[in-house]
Protein backbone atom coordinates (compact mmCIF):
# COMPACT_ATOMS: atom_id res chain seq x y z
CA UNK A 1 0.00 0.00 0.00
CA UNK A 2 1.17 3.28 -0.99
CA UNK A 3 0.14 6.67 0.29
CA UNK A 4 1.15 9.67 -1.48
CA UNK A 5 0.35 13.25 -0.02
CA UNK A 6 -2.21 12.92 2.86
CA UNK A 7 -3.03 15.32 5.58
CA UNK A 8 -5.37 14.64 9.11
CA UNK A 9 -6.19 17.70 11.48
CA UNK A 10 -7.86 17.25 15.11
CA UNK A 11 -7.57 13.61 15.02
CA UNK A 12 -7.83 10.89 17.27
CA UNK A 13 -5.62 9.21 15.68
CA UNK A 14 -3.52 10.63 12.32
CA UNK A 15 -3.15 7.28 10.66
CA UNK A 16 -2.28 3.54 11.72
CA UNK A 17 -1.51 0.98 8.92
CA UNK A 18 -2.11 -2.94 8.93
CA UNK A 19 -0.28 -3.47 5.79
CA UNK A 20 2.82 -5.80 4.91
CA UNK A 21 4.46 -3.11 2.70
CA UNK A 22 3.23 0.13 3.70
CA UNK A 23 4.86 3.39 2.57
CA UNK A 24 3.46 6.99 3.04
CA UNK A 25 5.16 10.17 1.76
CA UNK A 26 4.68 13.63 2.60
CA UNK A 27 1.76 13.24 5.24
CA UNK A 28 1.22 15.99 7.69
CA UNK A 29 -0.79 15.38 10.72
CA UNK A 30 -2.03 18.39 12.44
CA UNK A 31 -3.52 16.64 15.85
CA UNK A 32 -4.64 19.56 17.12
CA UNK A 33 -5.12 22.72 15.04
CA UNK A 34 -6.62 24.98 18.32
CA UNK A 35 -10.25 24.97 16.44
CA UNK A 36 -12.91 23.48 18.30
CA UNK A 37 -13.50 20.08 18.06
CA UNK A 38 -17.27 19.34 15.96
CA UNK A 39 -19.48 16.56 17.88
CA UNK A 40 -22.18 15.08 16.53
CA UNK A 41 -25.75 16.28 18.06
CA UNK A 42 -26.58 15.30 21.53
CA UNK A 43 -22.86 13.37 22.03
CA UNK A 44 -20.40 14.42 24.60
CA UNK A 45 -17.05 14.98 25.11
CA UNK A 46 -16.38 12.73 28.08
CA UNK A 47 -12.85 12.10 27.57
CA UNK A 48 -10.75 14.20 25.26
CA UNK A 49 -9.80 12.74 21.61
CA UNK A 50 -6.34 11.10 21.94
CA UNK A 51 -4.76 13.68 19.77
CA UNK A 52 -1.88 11.28 18.37
CA UNK A 53 0.16 10.88 15.42
CA UNK A 54 1.36 7.27 14.31
CA UNK A 55 1.22 3.95 15.55
CA UNK A 56 3.42 1.19 14.65
CA UNK A 57 2.00 -2.38 14.45
CA UNK A 58 3.72 -5.40 16.64
CA UNK A 59 4.33 -8.15 13.90
CA UNK A 60 4.42 -9.07 10.33
CA UNK A 61 4.79 -5.70 8.58
CA UNK A 62 7.06 -3.49 7.38
CA UNK A 63 5.99 0.31 7.45
CA UNK A 64 8.48 3.36 5.62
CA UNK A 65 7.15 7.26 6.52
CA UNK A 66 9.22 9.83 4.56
CA UNK A 67 9.32 13.51 4.40
CA UNK A 68 6.22 13.87 6.47
CA UNK A 69 5.77 16.11 9.34
CA UNK A 70 3.99 15.87 12.79
CA UNK A 71 2.57 19.05 14.38
CA UNK A 72 0.75 19.73 17.95
CA UNK A 73 0.90 16.05 18.37
CA UNK A 74 1.32 14.48 21.87
CA UNK A 75 0.20 15.29 25.26
CA UNK A 76 2.39 18.46 26.92
CA UNK A 77 3.35 18.39 30.51
CA UNK A 78 6.59 18.37 32.87
CA UNK A 79 7.35 14.76 31.99
CA UNK A 80 7.75 15.38 28.43
CA UNK A 81 9.74 18.10 27.93
CA UNK A 82 12.80 16.85 26.68
CA UNK A 83 12.27 17.89 22.94
CA UNK A 84 10.50 20.86 23.26
CA UNK A 85 9.26 23.35 26.74
CA UNK A 86 7.46 25.83 24.61
CA UNK A 87 3.65 26.48 26.75
CA UNK A 88 2.08 25.57 23.60
CA UNK A 89 3.57 22.44 22.40
CA UNK A 90 1.28 19.52 21.69
CA UNK A 91 -1.65 19.67 23.46
CA UNK A 92 -3.34 19.52 27.43
CA UNK A 93 -6.32 17.44 29.10
CA UNK A 94 -8.21 20.72 29.81
CA UNK A 95 -11.65 18.83 29.24
CA UNK A 96 -12.23 21.01 26.42
CA UNK A 97 -13.32 20.39 23.33
CA UNK A 98 -9.71 21.55 21.64
CA UNK A 99 -8.21 19.37 24.10
CA UNK A 100 -6.48 15.48 24.05
CA UNK A 101 -6.11 12.93 26.01
CA UNK A 102 -3.21 12.30 28.52
CA UNK A 103 -1.75 9.57 27.32
CA UNK A 104 -1.48 10.78 23.37
CA UNK A 105 1.98 10.73 21.57
CA UNK A 106 3.71 11.28 18.28
CA UNK A 107 4.79 8.15 17.84
CA UNK A 108 2.99 4.96 19.70
CA UNK A 109 4.59 1.63 19.82
CA UNK A 110 2.02 -1.64 20.33
CA UNK A 111 4.11 -3.40 23.14
CA UNK A 112 1.67 -4.67 25.10
CA UNK A 113 2.49 -8.64 23.48
CA UNK A 114 4.40 -11.70 24.90
CA UNK A 115 3.08 -13.51 21.86
CA UNK A 116 3.12 -11.09 18.62
CA UNK A 117 6.59 -9.39 18.11
CA UNK A 118 8.02 -7.00 15.69
CA UNK A 119 11.14 -8.36 13.71
CA UNK A 120 12.43 -5.58 11.56
CA UNK A 121 9.42 -3.66 10.19
CA UNK A 122 9.61 -0.06 10.69
CA UNK A 123 11.56 2.77 9.18
CA UNK A 124 11.91 7.05 8.32
CA UNK A 125 13.60 9.29 6.65
CA UNK A 126 13.41 13.19 6.78
CA UNK A 127 10.28 13.32 9.46
CA UNK A 128 9.43 16.94 11.17
CA UNK A 129 8.59 17.55 14.66
CA UNK A 130 6.78 20.40 14.80
CA UNK A 131 5.36 21.74 18.66
CA UNK A 132 4.80 18.60 19.56
CA UNK A 133 4.78 17.50 23.35
CA UNK A 134 4.93 13.88 23.90
CA UNK A 135 6.99 12.22 21.35
CA UNK A 136 7.29 8.85 22.10
CA UNK A 137 4.97 5.88 23.77
CA UNK A 138 4.70 2.47 24.57
CA UNK A 139 1.23 0.70 24.74
CA UNK A 140 2.09 -0.92 27.97
CA UNK A 141 4.15 2.02 29.35
CA UNK A 142 7.42 0.45 31.42
CA UNK A 143 5.71 -3.30 31.26
CA UNK A 144 8.40 -5.79 30.05
CA UNK A 145 7.13 -7.85 27.31
CA UNK A 146 8.62 -9.86 24.39
CA UNK A 147 7.45 -7.17 21.99
CA UNK A 148 8.65 -4.30 23.84
CA UNK A 149 11.82 -5.54 24.66
CA UNK A 150 12.28 -6.21 20.54
CA UNK A 151 11.09 -2.82 19.24
CA UNK A 152 13.56 -1.41 16.13
CA UNK A 153 13.23 1.34 14.05
CA UNK A 154 15.64 2.45 11.30
CA UNK A 155 15.82 6.11 11.39
CA UNK A 156 17.83 6.66 8.37
CA UNK A 157 19.11 9.89 8.63
CA UNK A 158 18.39 11.15 12.44
CA UNK A 159 15.68 13.24 12.08
CA UNK A 160 13.55 11.83 14.70
CA UNK A 161 16.31 10.83 17.57
CA UNK A 162 17.36 14.42 16.16
CA UNK A 163 21.25 12.46 16.07
CA UNK A 164 21.01 14.37 12.46
CA UNK A 165 22.97 10.66 11.40
CA UNK A 166 21.41 7.21 10.55
CA UNK A 167 20.41 5.82 14.07
CA UNK A 168 18.38 2.84 14.95
CA UNK A 169 16.10 3.04 17.26
CA UNK A 170 15.71 0.63 19.81
CA UNK A 171 13.71 -0.89 23.33
CA UNK A 172 14.99 1.15 26.44
CA UNK A 173 13.45 -1.49 28.64
CA UNK A 174 15.86 -2.89 31.31
CA UNK A 175 16.13 -6.24 30.68
CA UNK A 176 16.89 -5.27 26.89
CA UNK A 177 19.21 -2.40 28.23
CA UNK A 178 22.90 -4.66 27.47
CA UNK A 179 21.29 -5.94 24.71
CA UNK A 180 20.40 -3.00 22.80
CA UNK A 181 23.39 -0.82 24.97
CA UNK A 182 25.69 -2.21 22.87
CA UNK A 183 28.71 0.78 23.29
CA UNK A 184 27.86 2.72 25.70
CA UNK A 185 29.76 1.40 29.11
CA UNK A 186 33.17 1.58 28.01
CA UNK A 187 34.94 3.44 30.92
CA UNK A 188 33.29 1.36 33.51
CA UNK A 189 34.09 -1.91 32.15
CA UNK A 190 37.85 -0.77 32.05
CA UNK A 191 37.59 0.31 35.56
CA UNK A 192 35.99 -2.52 37.04
CA UNK A 193 37.60 -5.73 34.95
CA UNK A 194 40.75 -4.94 33.44
CA UNK A 195 43.38 -6.91 35.43
CA UNK A 196 46.33 -4.45 36.54
CA UNK A 197 47.18 -2.07 39.33
CA UNK A 198 44.80 0.09 40.62
CA UNK A 199 46.73 3.08 39.77
CA UNK A 200 46.95 2.00 36.11
CA UNK A 201 43.02 1.73 36.10
CA UNK A 202 42.81 5.02 37.08
CA UNK A 203 45.23 6.63 34.59
CA UNK A 204 43.77 4.61 31.43
CA UNK A 205 39.92 5.81 32.72
CA UNK A 206 41.43 9.44 32.67
CA UNK A 207 43.14 9.05 28.98
CA UNK A 208 40.30 7.15 27.88
CA UNK A 209 37.69 9.73 29.52
CA UNK A 210 37.13 11.71 26.49
CA UNK A 211 36.23 9.80 24.23
CA UNK A 212 34.78 6.52 25.81
CA UNK A 213 32.53 8.63 28.42
CA UNK A 214 30.59 10.67 25.63
CA UNK A 215 27.05 8.65 25.32
CA UNK A 216 27.13 6.67 21.70
CA UNK A 217 23.68 5.21 22.68
CA UNK A 218 21.75 7.85 24.09
CA UNK A 219 18.66 6.55 26.37
CA UNK A 220 15.26 7.98 25.55
CA UNK A 221 13.27 8.31 28.63
CA UNK A 222 9.73 8.27 27.04
CA UNK A 223 9.01 5.06 25.69
CA UNK A 224 11.98 4.06 26.76
CA UNK A 225 13.87 3.61 23.89
CA UNK A 226 17.92 3.64 22.96
CA UNK A 227 19.79 5.71 20.38
CA UNK A 228 22.10 3.88 18.40
CA UNK A 229 24.63 5.29 16.10
CA UNK A 230 24.64 3.16 13.46
CA UNK A 231 27.75 4.54 11.50
CA UNK A 232 29.78 4.00 14.61
CA UNK A 233 30.78 0.40 13.30
CA UNK A 234 31.93 -0.46 9.46
CA UNK A 235 28.54 -3.17 9.44
CA UNK A 236 26.51 -2.59 11.61
CA UNK A 237 22.60 -3.51 11.10
CA UNK A 238 19.63 -5.63 11.98
CA UNK A 239 18.94 -9.01 12.25
CA UNK A 240 15.92 -11.07 13.08
CA UNK A 241 16.01 -15.24 13.43
CA UNK A 242 12.68 -17.26 15.66
CA UNK A 243 13.75 -20.51 17.03
CA UNK A 244 12.35 -23.10 17.91
CA UNK A 245 13.72 -26.48 19.96
CA UNK A 246 10.76 -27.87 22.05
CA UNK A 247 7.46 -27.61 20.91
CA UNK A 248 5.45 -29.34 24.00
CA UNK A 249 6.56 -25.66 25.81
CA UNK A 250 6.23 -23.52 22.38
CA UNK A 251 2.84 -24.76 21.03
CA UNK A 252 1.47 -23.36 24.69
CA UNK A 253 2.54 -19.66 23.60
CA UNK A 254 -0.97 -17.73 23.51
CA UNK A 255 -2.57 -19.88 26.13
CA UNK A 256 -0.08 -21.11 29.04
CA UNK A 257 2.60 -18.86 28.58
CA UNK A 258 3.23 -15.41 26.63
CA UNK A 259 0.14 -14.08 26.05
CA UNK A 260 -0.90 -11.90 23.31
CA UNK A 261 -3.10 -9.54 26.27
CA UNK A 262 -0.46 -7.95 28.67
CA UNK A 263 -1.97 -10.12 31.47
CA UNK A 264 1.08 -10.75 33.04
CA UNK A 265 1.20 -14.59 32.31
CA UNK A 266 3.93 -16.37 32.79
CA UNK A 267 6.91 -15.40 29.85
CA UNK A 268 9.75 -15.90 32.05
CA UNK A 269 13.34 -16.16 30.47
CA UNK A 270 13.78 -19.62 29.34
CA UNK A 271 17.38 -18.64 28.25
CA UNK A 272 19.71 -15.49 27.25
CA UNK A 273 20.79 -14.18 24.06
CA UNK A 274 23.67 -11.78 24.70
CA UNK A 275 26.73 -10.16 22.58
CA UNK A 276 30.19 -11.80 22.64
CA UNK A 277 32.87 -10.61 24.79
CA UNK A 278 34.30 -9.35 28.17
CA UNK A 279 32.18 -6.34 28.29
CA UNK A 280 29.00 -8.14 27.69
CA UNK A 281 29.32 -11.39 30.01
CA UNK A 282 27.65 -11.29 33.50
CA UNK A 283 30.16 -13.60 34.87
CA UNK A 284 33.29 -10.77 34.30
CA UNK A 285 31.10 -7.53 34.23
CA UNK A 286 28.91 -7.05 37.37
CA UNK A 287 26.99 -4.32 35.92
CA UNK A 288 25.57 -6.34 33.01
CA UNK A 289 22.65 -8.46 32.98
CA UNK A 290 22.18 -11.83 31.79
CA UNK A 291 21.64 -11.13 28.52
CA UNK A 292 18.43 -10.52 26.52
CA UNK A 293 15.76 -13.10 27.85
CA UNK A 294 14.57 -15.89 25.57
CA UNK A 295 11.54 -16.80 26.51
CA UNK A 296 8.83 -19.64 25.25
CA UNK A 297 8.31 -17.51 22.40
CA UNK A 298 12.25 -17.63 20.92
CA UNK A 299 11.93 -14.93 18.86
CA UNK A 300 14.98 -12.67 18.78
CA UNK A 301 16.10 -9.18 16.87
CA UNK A 302 19.28 -7.10 17.59
CA UNK A 303 22.63 -5.40 16.10
CA UNK A 304 24.61 -7.57 13.98
CA UNK A 305 27.79 -6.46 12.58
CA UNK A 306 29.78 -7.74 15.78
CA UNK A 307 31.82 -10.12 17.39
CA UNK A 308 28.43 -12.61 17.63
CA UNK A 309 25.61 -13.58 19.66
CA UNK A 310 25.79 -16.25 22.23
CA UNK A 311 23.01 -18.78 22.95
CA UNK A 312 22.33 -20.24 26.44
CA UNK A 313 19.66 -21.97 27.34
CA UNK A 314 18.65 -23.18 30.69
CA UNK A 315 17.85 -26.60 30.89
CA UNK A 316 20.98 -27.21 28.66
CA UNK A 317 21.90 -27.39 24.54
CA UNK A 318 19.10 -28.55 22.19
CA UNK A 319 19.27 -31.57 20.60
CA UNK A 320 17.68 -30.17 17.58
CA UNK A 321 17.60 -26.34 16.92
CA UNK A 322 15.79 -24.67 14.18
CA UNK A 323 15.75 -21.09 13.05
CA UNK A 324 13.01 -19.83 10.53
CA UNK A 325 11.84 -16.10 9.60
CA UNK A 326 15.09 -14.85 8.92
CA UNK A 327 15.66 -11.33 8.25
CA UNK A 328 19.51 -10.55 7.92
CA UNK A 329 20.89 -7.60 6.27
CA UNK A 330 23.34 -9.04 3.50
CA UNK A 331 25.32 -6.53 3.62
CA UNK A 332 26.27 -7.65 7.56
CA UNK A 333 27.10 -10.15 9.25
CA UNK A 334 25.51 -12.51 11.98
CA UNK A 335 27.48 -15.09 13.65
CA UNK A 336 25.63 -17.20 16.74
CA UNK A 337 27.96 -19.02 19.03
CA UNK A 338 26.00 -22.20 21.13
CA UNK A 339 27.69 -24.21 23.84
CA UNK A 340 27.30 -27.90 23.64
CA UNK A 341 28.66 -30.75 25.69
CA UNK A 342 32.60 -31.60 23.92
CA UNK A 343 32.26 -34.02 21.53
CA UNK A 344 29.41 -33.20 20.07
CA UNK A 345 29.01 -34.04 16.47
CA UNK A 346 26.28 -31.77 14.37
CA UNK A 347 24.32 -32.08 11.22
CA UNK A 348 23.53 -28.40 9.83
CA UNK A 349 20.80 -27.83 6.58
CA UNK A 350 19.18 -25.32 5.09
CA UNK A 351 16.15 -25.87 3.54
CA UNK A 352 13.86 -23.56 0.92
CA UNK A 353 9.49 -24.39 1.50
CA UNK A 354 8.66 -27.76 0.85
CA UNK A 355 7.36 -26.75 -2.73
CA UNK A 356 10.71 -25.59 -3.55
CA UNK A 357 11.58 -29.14 -5.95
CA UNK A 358 14.96 -29.41 -7.48
CA UNK A 359 15.21 -29.05 -10.94
CA UNK A 360 16.99 -26.66 -13.78
CA UNK A 361 20.06 -27.01 -11.78
CA UNK A 362 18.70 -25.80 -8.58
CA UNK A 363 18.54 -27.56 -5.13
CA UNK A 364 16.19 -26.85 -2.17
CA UNK A 365 18.11 -28.20 0.39
CA UNK A 366 22.08 -27.39 1.31
CA UNK A 367 24.08 -29.81 3.90
CA UNK A 368 26.85 -27.08 5.86
CA UNK A 369 30.45 -28.23 6.12
CA UNK A 370 32.87 -28.30 9.22
CA UNK A 371 35.88 -25.42 8.98
CA UNK A 372 38.69 -25.46 11.49
CA UNK A 373 38.18 -21.93 12.79
CA UNK A 374 35.01 -19.18 13.59
CA UNK A 375 37.19 -16.92 11.74
CA UNK A 376 36.66 -19.18 8.23
CA UNK A 377 33.11 -19.46 9.29
CA UNK A 378 32.96 -15.37 9.42
CA UNK A 379 34.62 -14.97 5.79
CA UNK A 380 32.20 -17.70 4.23
CA UNK A 381 29.42 -17.19 2.67
CA UNK A 382 27.25 -18.75 5.67
CA UNK A 383 27.61 -22.60 4.63
CA UNK A 384 30.28 -23.66 7.36
CA UNK A 385 29.86 -23.49 11.05
CA UNK A 386 33.21 -24.93 13.71
CA UNK A 387 32.88 -26.62 16.62
CA UNK A 388 35.60 -25.73 19.19
CA UNK A 389 37.67 -28.30 21.63
CA UNK A 390 35.20 -27.74 24.74
CA UNK A 391 32.27 -28.27 22.63
CA UNK A 392 31.47 -24.57 21.15
CA UNK A 393 29.31 -24.81 18.43
CA UNK A 394 29.54 -21.65 15.76
CA UNK A 395 27.43 -20.57 12.49
CA UNK A 396 26.86 -17.83 10.40
CA UNK A 397 23.36 -16.94 10.00
CA UNK A 398 22.31 -15.61 6.63
CA UNK A 399 18.82 -14.90 4.77
CA UNK A 400 19.07 -17.66 2.19
CA UNK A 401 16.66 -17.42 -0.95
CA UNK A 402 12.99 -19.10 -0.11
CA UNK A 403 13.41 -20.33 -4.03
CA UNK A 404 16.38 -22.36 -3.71
CA UNK A 405 19.59 -22.73 -1.63
CA UNK A 406 21.96 -23.67 -4.82
CA UNK A 407 22.30 -23.77 -8.29
CA UNK A 408 23.75 -26.61 -7.69
CA UNK A 409 26.31 -24.77 -5.33
CA UNK A 410 25.10 -22.84 -2.26
CA UNK A 411 24.40 -19.23 -3.11
CA UNK A 412 24.96 -16.55 -0.56
CA UNK A 413 22.39 -13.93 -2.01
CA UNK A 414 22.17 -10.28 -2.27
CA UNK A 415 18.76 -8.30 -2.53
CA UNK A 416 20.54 -7.68 -6.25
CA UNK A 417 20.91 -11.24 -6.71
CA UNK A 418 18.90 -13.09 -9.80
CA UNK A 419 16.27 -15.60 -8.15
CA UNK A 420 14.26 -18.52 -10.14
CA UNK A 421 11.52 -17.00 -11.21
CA UNK A 422 11.78 -13.08 -12.56
CA UNK A 423 12.44 -12.34 -9.53
CA UNK A 424 15.24 -11.48 -6.96
CA UNK A 425 16.52 -14.47 -4.63
CA UNK A 426 15.68 -12.71 -1.12
CA UNK A 427 13.05 -9.90 -0.30
CA UNK A 428 12.97 -6.08 0.61
CA UNK A 429 10.95 -3.27 1.25
CA UNK A 430 12.43 0.09 -0.26
CA UNK A 431 11.30 3.43 -0.50
CA UNK A 432 12.71 6.81 -0.68
CA UNK A 433 16.09 5.40 -0.05
CA UNK A 434 14.74 3.49 3.12
CA UNK A 435 15.45 -0.31 2.70
CA UNK A 436 13.86 -2.99 5.62
CA UNK A 437 14.59 -6.72 5.08
CA UNK A 438 11.66 -8.96 4.47
CA UNK A 439 11.45 -12.53 5.60
CA UNK A 440 10.77 -15.55 2.91
CA UNK A 441 8.25 -17.54 4.25
CA UNK A 442 9.00 -21.36 4.76
CA UNK A 443 12.66 -21.64 5.06
CA UNK A 444 14.53 -23.38 7.62
CA UNK A 445 17.82 -24.20 8.89
CA UNK A 446 18.05 -26.88 11.41
CA UNK A 447 20.92 -27.89 13.61
CA UNK A 448 20.44 -31.58 14.59
CA UNK A 449 23.16 -32.68 17.53
CA UNK A 450 24.75 -35.85 18.14
CA UNK A 451 25.15 -35.73 21.86
CA UNK A 452 24.09 -38.13 24.91
CA UNK A 453 20.62 -38.40 26.36
CA UNK A 454 17.25 -38.49 24.67
CA UNK A 455 14.80 -35.40 24.50
CA UNK A 456 14.87 -31.75 23.57
CA UNK A 457 17.88 -31.59 25.31
CA UNK A 458 21.16 -33.07 25.49
CA UNK A 459 22.85 -34.94 28.49
CA UNK A 460 25.86 -33.97 30.24
CA UNK A 461 27.29 -30.21 31.01
CA UNK A 462 28.62 -27.40 28.50
CA UNK A 463 31.48 -25.78 29.08
CA UNK A 464 31.24 -21.33 29.83
CA UNK A 465 31.98 -19.45 27.32
CA UNK A 466 33.68 -15.95 27.97
CA UNK A 467 35.96 -15.47 24.64
CA UNK A 468 38.40 -12.34 25.33
CA UNK A 469 37.25 -11.01 21.50
CA UNK A 470 39.98 -8.28 21.56
CA UNK A 471 43.88 -8.44 20.61
CA UNK A 472 46.50 -8.26 22.87
CA UNK A 473 46.83 -4.51 23.73
CA UNK A 474 43.10 -3.43 23.24
CA UNK A 475 40.25 -3.23 25.35
CA UNK A 476 36.28 -3.86 23.91
CA UNK A 477 34.57 -1.09 23.96
CA UNK A 478 31.69 -2.31 21.58
CA UNK A 479 29.68 -5.21 20.45
CA UNK A 480 31.60 -4.57 17.35
CA UNK A 481 35.02 -2.93 18.55
CA UNK A 482 38.14 -3.01 20.45
CA UNK A 483 40.44 -0.16 21.28
CA UNK A 484 43.63 0.21 22.14
CA UNK A 485 44.68 0.70 25.63
CA UNK A 486 46.48 3.63 25.49
CA UNK A 487 45.17 5.40 22.88
CA UNK A 488 41.32 5.07 22.94
CA UNK A 489 40.60 6.33 18.95
CA UNK A 490 42.61 3.65 17.76
CA UNK A 491 40.52 0.83 16.96
CA UNK A 492 40.02 -2.45 15.35
CA UNK A 493 36.53 -3.81 14.68
CA UNK A 494 34.83 -6.95 14.59
CA UNK A 495 35.24 -7.49 10.62
CA UNK A 496 38.81 -6.77 11.21
CA UNK A 497 38.86 -3.53 9.48
CA UNK A 498 40.91 -0.94 11.81
CA UNK A 499 40.64 2.74 11.87
CA UNK A 500 44.40 3.62 12.37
Amino acid sequence: MEVIGFESHDNSLAMEALSGGFWINNLLAVCRTGESLGLPEGATNNRPLEGSGFFWYDTGQEHIITQSTFRNCGFRSNKYNQYDSSATRGCDDSNTSKACYSESSTFGFLTHSDEFTPEIMQGTRDITFDNCGRRFKFTMDKLETVSGRGQNWLDMDGSVSGLNEPTIIASGLELAKDWWGIDDQGVYWIGYNFHAPLCLRIALILMCALYLALPTVVYEPQAPLRFIKKNNGPIRSMGHVRMSWDESLHNQVGSTYCRNDGSGLDCSAVGYMRHLGHKFSPTLNAAVNKGLPVTANPDVVGMIGGFGWLLTLNRGAPRKLVFWDLEVDPGSVLLLSIPYPAGTTFNIRASAPSWCGDSDGFVCNTDFVPVSSVQAVRNSAGNTYHVGANGVLTLRIVQFSGQFTGNPNWILPNYNTPGRWNEKAISKFERDGVVLPMQDWGITLTISANCGGSGVYCSGSVAAYDPDVCNSGFVQVAYDSCCKLLNCSQCMFADGSRNF
